[in-house]
């Protein structure tokens, strides 16, 4: 058996990309991506999250994105991570009677 590292060009496989560029994730996601990410199917969850979409273009007419950091962290905050016990009771209960009064 042979354990020699690839050494030539001719042993790399083409077109097989690294397993650390397989993994990567977008960072601003569209309106049904975002939603996705939160657990929902209908973007109207979108407008009840206190996380507020960007546009990308400089002129400002590319649709809204949001940013998966952002909604990482207002999802945070609603387990009562990195908040104040109160803050996150808060959150979760308006969260909560959100999604009473919307059928979830």
């Amino acid at each position: 058996m042979n354990l020699e590292p690839f050494s030539t060009s001719s042993d790399v496989i083409p077109n097989v990309r690294p397993a650390r560029l397989q993994s990567i994730q977008p960072r601003m996601f569209t309106a049904q991506q975002a939603a996705t990410y939160v657990g929902y199917k209908s973007t109207d969850i979108l407008r009840r999250i206190p996380v507020t979409p960007v546009s990308l273009a400089s002129n400002g007419d590319a649709a809204p994105r949001w940013d998966r950091v952002a909604l990482d962290q207002w999802l945070d905050g609603l387990g009562g991570i990195g908040v104040a016990s109160s803050q996150a009771t808060d959150l979760e209960a308006d969260f909560a009677a959100w999604e009473a009064g919307n059928g979830h």
